[in-house]
């Protein structure tokens, strides 16, 4: 070979060499997404997963695999916007991704990761989250709470997505999830995660209808008045306790999970609410005639209200849709059905409304 070819065979060595540097840089940084890293420090779990919130199920992108030092860096390509997350076995940090960060770097300790406690820079959609993150693990979230985060319009997305995956849905929150995926659609049309807040806000809506109307009674409208004798024998009237909120609740002396659950609850709220504004009548379902076993359950229960009534015959829980036990219904002030079977904190949230009306 002359010293010409020599040079020429060089000449496209070099540029070959150079030319594949060039293409394997740029995989690094991605146009069209971003970069997450960080460390995970003394982790057990040597992968780190990357997964992407797509409305009912998390999209697994990419499975890598940690360093000694627990270091990691991932390119993201044709990145979505949304909310994604790293998994590190049991351990999960949750971030966002707007179109505008290039970087997302996190550090945190493994120990610690589920409360919240790390470092994330580059993105301050990912700072809201973590902020949520730490206050979820703090105290109890309330509807409040979200209407507070809807005031910034930057991570409308985001706020969907805490709605969406945190906010029980109720009568209640209804608006609040509705007011959510309403605000996100007006930036991402036809997003994943806000059609599957759809879903659940439709399913949430068909839920309540089969439940406001299950059985004979319907919500907002008068109740069958309930006539029958107390362990004395001496007859008593639901229609007698008009002009107060009353809770109707059968049950029976047999039912475990009335004793267990239900009646502990009645006797909180009984010692809670003003009496004269407030009952509670309770319609034991008991078998055959003999009054023995109800009496004992009631004393030992502590159901000291004087609307303590039994049903032998089965005569009222037909006409209520009663089939299964404990079963409540809540009764406004004339005598109208307001809610079947509301429980705990949903169901003093509404007897309070009632008696400040």
């Amino acid at each position: 070979m002359n010293q010409f070819s020599c040079k020429l065979f060089y000449f496209l060595f070099l540029c070959l060499v150079l030319t594949s540097c060039r293409e394997e840089d740029s995989k690094s940084v991605s146009t069209n997404g971003f970069v997450v890293s960080g460390q995970i420090i003394d982790s057990p779990v040597p992968d780190i997963k990357i997964q992407r919130f797509d409305g009912e199920v998390s999209t697994e992108l990419v499975v890598e695999k940690l360093d000694q030092e627990g270091n990691f860096k991932i390119n993201i390509n044709d990145a979505v916007h949304g909310i994604y997350r790293a998994q590190n076995g049991s351990q999960m940090i949750m971030f966002s991704f707007d179109g505008t960060e290039k970087e997302i770097n996190i550090v945190g300790d493994y120990k610690v990761l589920a409360s919240g406690e790390y470092k994330i820079t580059g993105s301050a959609g990912s700072r809201l989250v973590q902020d949520f993150v730490q206050s979820l693990t703090k105290r109890r979230i309330n509807a409040g709470d979200f209407n507070e985060l809807s005031e910034d319009d930057a991570f409308p997305l985001i706020h969907d997505f805490m709605v969406f995956k945190f906010l029980p849905f109720n009568e209640d929150t209804r608006k609040v999830h509705l007011e959510a995926v309403n605000k996100a659609e007006r930036f991402y049309p036809l997003h994943k995660q806000l059609l599957a807040h759809r879903k659940f806000i439709e399913a949430g809506d068909k839920k309540k209808n089969v439940a406001t109307n299950n059985g004979p009674l319907k919500i907002g409208e008068a109740v069958p008045d309930i006539t029958l004798p107390n362990q004395s024998g001496k007859v008593l009237k639901l229609s007698e306790l008009k002009g107060k909120v009353v809770v109707i609740d059968f049950w029976a002396s047999w039912c475990g999970p009335c004793r267990k659950y239900g009646n502990p609850h009645l006797v909180e709220m009984y010692k809670k609410y003003d009496k004269s504004k407030f009952e509670i009548m309770n319609v034991a379902l008991e078998r055959g005639g003999n009054n023995t076993k109800w009496i004992s359950a009631m004393q030992k229960d502590g159901l000291v209200w004087p609307y303590n009534v039994v049903d032998h015959k089965r005569e009222f829980s037909p006409l209520y849709g009663a089939s299964r036990i404990p079963r409540t219904y809540l009764i406004d002030k004339e005598g109208k059905l307001v809610a079947i079977n509301s429980k705990g904190l949903e169901l003093e949230r509404q007897i309070e409304k009632l008696l400040e009306s």
